[in-house]
C-alpha cells in the first residue's frame, strides 16, 4: 500500500527540484521518445534500453503514486538506483513492481488529456500544462545525469508537437509485421477485454468508421494506421533525428540491435548484458488468423510494405 502525501507537500517539493535542476530550456534537452503500437515489443525494447544504457525513465510508482508530480518519483529512484534491476518480465505490457518501468498513462494524462479518437483529441500537450511538462523532462535529466526514456503508445500520434517542443530530442521506432501484431492485438482482445471489438490503448482519427468494421479489419487497420502516423510524423517533423527496427530482427539478434542503436543515440555503454529475447506464438483461433491473413491478402497493394521481409 503506497503512503499518501498530502498535495500542497508534494507541490511544494516538486517546485523545490525543478528550481534546482530544471536548468535547460526544451530547446536544449535530450530526451528519447520510444514509439511502437500495442503489440510490437514496445515494452521488451524499453526494458531494454533502461538495462543496457541506464535511462532514466518513470517507473510504477510515478504512475501510480505522483502521476502530477512524477519529478518526486524520479528522484526517489534515483536515490536507489544502486538496488534497482530493469526486469524483462512483462504482461501485455504491464510490469510487476513499483520501480519498473511503465508507460506512465497516468503521467501522460495529466499533460496530454486522454480523449478519442486520441489522433485527434489528444495530440498535443495541454496548453497549462506545457510547462510544467518541460521542467519535468530537464529535471530528470539534470537530477540523474542521463537522458529520460519515454515509452506511450499515445505518443505516436504526438510526434509533430513533441519534436516541435524538443528539438534535442530522438525517436525509436519499433515496427513489427503487420500481420503478427494485428493477430496478437486481437489475441489481446480476447484475452484482456473478453470482446474481440473492444480497442486496445490509444486510436487512430478513423476509430469511429473502423468500429462499423468487422473485428478482423479493426485489428489490422489499427495497426496501419498507427505505422502510417509514425512513419509520416517522423519523416515530416523529425528528419535525421530517429532509428526504426523491427522486433524479428530485435528478437534475432538482441545484442546486435541494442549496438547499431547505441551508435544512433551516441550514448556509452552503462553495462555489458547478454540478453535472451523469444517471439512467443500468440495463441488464437485459426479462424481468426485466416480472416486477418485473408484481408491482409487482398489488400497487399497497400498494406504490403509493412509486413516484413527479413
Amino acid at each position: 500500500m503506497i503512503l499518501e502525501i498530502d498535495e500542497s507537500i508534494l507541490g511544494n517539493l516538486e517546485q523545490e527540484f525543478f528550481s534546482q535542476y530544471s536548468r535547460s530550456s526544451s530547446e536544449d534537452t535530450p530526451v528519447i521518445f520510444l514509439l511502437g503500437a500495442s503489440r510490437t515489443g514496445s515494452t521488451f525494447l524499453y526494458q531494454a534500453m533502461i538495462h543496457r544504457f541506464r535511462f532514466t525513465y518513470f517507473s510504477n510508482l510515478a504512475n501510480d503514486a505522483f502521476p502530477v508530480h512524477p519529478i518526486v518519483a524520479v528522484a526517489l529512484q534515483h536515490q536507489l538506483c544502486s538496488t534497482i534491476e530493469a526486469s524483462f518480465k512483462n504482461r501485455y505490457g504491464k510490469t510487476d513492481g513499483q520501480l519498473q518501468p511503465s508507460e506512465a498513462s497516468y503521467v501522460h494524462q495529466n499533460w496530454f488529456a486522454g480523449n478519442h479518437p486520441a489522433q485527434i483529441r489528444s495530440k498535443q500537450v495541454l496548453p497549462d500544462r506545457k510547462e510544467h511538462f518541460v521542467q519535468t523532462i530537464s529535471a530528470a535529466h539534470h537530477l540523474t545525469g542521463h537522458p529520460l526514456i519515454i515509452k506511450n503508445a499515445w505518443n505516436c500520434f504526438r510526434i509533430e508537437n513533441l519534436a516541435s517542443l524538443f528539438p534535442n530530442a530522438f525517436f525509436i521506432w519499433i515496427r513489427r509485421d503487420l500481420k503478427r501484431s494485428a493477430i496478437s492485438d486481437l489475441a489481446t482482445r480476447y484475452k484482456l477485454r473478453a470482446d474481440p471489438t473492444v480497442w486496445n490503448s490509444a486510436t487512430p482519427a478513423n476509430y469511429e468508421a473502423l468500429q462499423r468494421e468487422p473485428y478482423w479489419v479493426q485489428v489490422v487497420e489499427n495497426q496501419y494506421e498507427f505505422n502510417l502516423a509514425v512513419s509520416d510524423g517522423l519523416t515530416s517533423f523529425a528528419a535525421g533525428r530517429y532509428y526504426d527496427l523491427w522486433y524479428e530482427d530485435l528478437c534475432k539478434d538482441p545484442e546486435a540491435e541494442l549496438e547499431k542503436m547505441q551508435e544512433q543515440l551516441a550514448v556509452r555503454t552503462q553495462r555489458d548484458v547478454r540478453l535472451d529475447v523469444y517471439d512467443s506464438q500468440t495463441t488464437l483461433d485459426q479462424s481468426d488468423k485466416e480472416k486477418i491473413e485473408s484481408y491482409i491478402s487482398k489488400h497487399s497493394e497497400r498494406l504490403g510494405s509493412h509486413l516484413y521481409t527479413g
